[in-house]
């Protein structure tokens, strides 16, 4: 079903008629991510910072209702708890480290991602317009890092070092927002918004897990 979503959003955008107006923009995207289970000997164990930033996309195919896409670079992530034992992790380093029951590991996450959806937006109401969006997320993987706490000695401890297969290559998620776009005259405007990212697909390279990831952005940028 979700696929079907998706697809069925990517074909409107290409059959759209081709005097639709088109609005590029660049945009720096401050976000609060966190990880989430489904499994109690897994938990979510807090939220880190991130941004992601790139190019933003809206095809108009009527004077209030778009179809947004764009590309991205996102830095994300979040904690984990393990609250028992048997879990390993490996990276480019070393291979095979153990994960303490109880302990919390920091994942360090970062995608090429491209959204896609439907966009709404109002009449201008004096310099603003306001417009709500919901649509779908496909990331690609770029690279992992993970953390360890305080569960071993320093000697031992991960500081930032690269996993190897261990968070899946493919992340998908839906999302929805609302902003304002500032007219600034011609078709420029300084656009303000925030949207919340939640995860679909399985994070880690691990079947016996469901771990999402999930985020709160605040858009900031420019529209032409």
């Amino acid at each position: 079903m979700k696929k079907i979503a998706i697809t069925a959003l990517f074909a409107l955008a290409f059959l759209l008629p081709a005097h639709s107006q088109v609005h590029f923009g660049v945009t720096v995207d401050p976000q609060v991510s966190w990880l989430s289970s489904d499994r109690k000997k897994v938990e979510g164990d807090g939220s880190i910072p991130g941004i992601a930033f790139g190019l933003n996309i809206d095809k108009y195919f009527a004077e209030h209702y778009a179809v947004y896409s764009g590309v991205f670079i996102e830095s994300t992530g979040g904690y984990l708890k393990y609250n028992t034992t048997g879990f390993s992790l490996d990276t480019k380093d070393r291979d095979g480290y153990k994960i303490n029951s109880g302990e919390s590991m920091k994942y360090r996450l970062q995608y090429l991602t491209a959204p896609i959806g439907i966009k709404l937006k109002t009449n201008p109401i004096g310099y603003n317009s306001f417009y709500a969006n919901l649509g779908f997320k496909t990331s690609i993987l770029l690279k992992s890092k993970g953390f360890s706490g305080s569960g071993h000695g320093s000697a031992d401890a991960m500081d930032g070092e690269v996993l190897d297969g261990e968070m899946n290559f493919l992340n998908l998620g839906y999302q929805i927002g609302v902003g304002t776009e500032y007219a600034l005259g011609g078709n420029v405007a300084l656009i303000f918004g925030v949207t919340y990212n939640n995860g679909l697909t399985n994070t880690v390279n691990n079947s016996s897990l469901h771990i999402n990831l999930n985020n709160i952005s605040f858009k900031l940028g420019v529209m032409f």
